[in-house]
């Protein structure tokens, strides 16, 4: 066994690949059983670099991997996305950025598709056929943000709002506001599940600082470029009551202009407006 057929050896070894030490096996009559990424397939390099923005280092000829016999592992995009967020496939401090950058459900469908055209024995070339689909550029991913309140109910709405994402391919960001003067206590407890919660649902958790909940979150969705902003109906700032009469889902749709918002009844997802 072999594992990431791509990678290169270290200087001074008999080959500068370790694709070119399993050459030498295989012609030695030895049996070998490895992995290889789709980003890393040479003909294939320049367009998973186009689609996912990332430059592939390290590429396998294409006719030494079809010289042997390849099983596709296609696991459920959503699947693949959890064992990110629990920490299964990149260290733990680098699991937000692979969710939101190269393992976002767009990326991860488009080189899905890419693999299953290079395989088709039907399609002469892949390439062409995939760039026919019309997805031969980086693919921008739509944003759900849901703003967050450090209470007990945030699990339903990143729920809610996780649902939505799914459907509709976008990324997830959480985000709870915090005070700009820095009195306010925010619920560590709290915020830390929802992280967590965040995590295994391939969302990420922001804290912002703003003059007021209702400000702080329609920037942070703006600075996101969100399709749409998900908040509770109910909920009221956890700033003083004087200053702040109305809750926020009304100063929220006051401010909000054009960005599109949708107001949950937390536990009744039938009962919403958008606006």
């Amino acid at each position: 066994m072999v594992d990431e057929l791509a990678h290169a050896n270290l200087p001074g070894e008999r080959h500068a690949k370790r694709w070119q030490d399993v050459d030498d096996l295989l012609a030695s009559g030895i049996d070998v059983y490895t992995t290889l990424n789709v980003a890393n397939i040479e003909s294939l390099g320049q367009t998973v670099s186009r689609v996912t923005g990332v430059h592939q280092a390290e590429a396998v000829p294409d006719a030494f991997v079809r010289t042997g016999k390849i099983k596709l592992v296609d696991l459920a995009l959503a699947a693949l996305r959890r064992r990110l967020a629990q920490g299964l496939v990149v260290p733990e401090e680098q699991v937000d950025a692979a969710l939101s950058n190269y393992f976002r459900f767009a990326n991860l469908a488009a080189l899905r598709e890419l693999a299953q055209l290079w395989l088709d024995p039907s399609v002469p070339d892949p390439v062409a056929a995939f760039a026919a689909h019309g997805i031969s550029e980086l693919v921008q991913a739509s944003v759900i943000v849901v703003g967050l309140e450090g209470s007990p109910a945030d699990e339903w709405l990143i729920r809610y709002a996780a649902h939505l994402a799914g459907l509709s391919d976008a990324r997830l960001h959480g985000v709870y506001v915090r005070a700009i003067d820095n009195l306010d206590r925010p619920p560590a407890a709290l915020l830390e599940k929802d992280r967590k919660l965040l995590g295994e649902l391939g969302g990420t958790l922001l804290e912002v600082r703003a003059g007021d909940v209702a400000s702080g979150l329609i920037r942070a969705a703006r600075q996101a470029g969100a399709c749409q902003l998900v908040i509770s109906s109910h909920r009221r700032t956890h700033w003083p009551r004087l200053l702040h009469p109305s809750t926020v889902a009304d100063q929220v749709l006051r401010a909000a202009g054009d960005l599109p918002v949708q107001v949950v009844n937390v536990g009744r997802p039938d009962k919403t407006s958008h606006e």
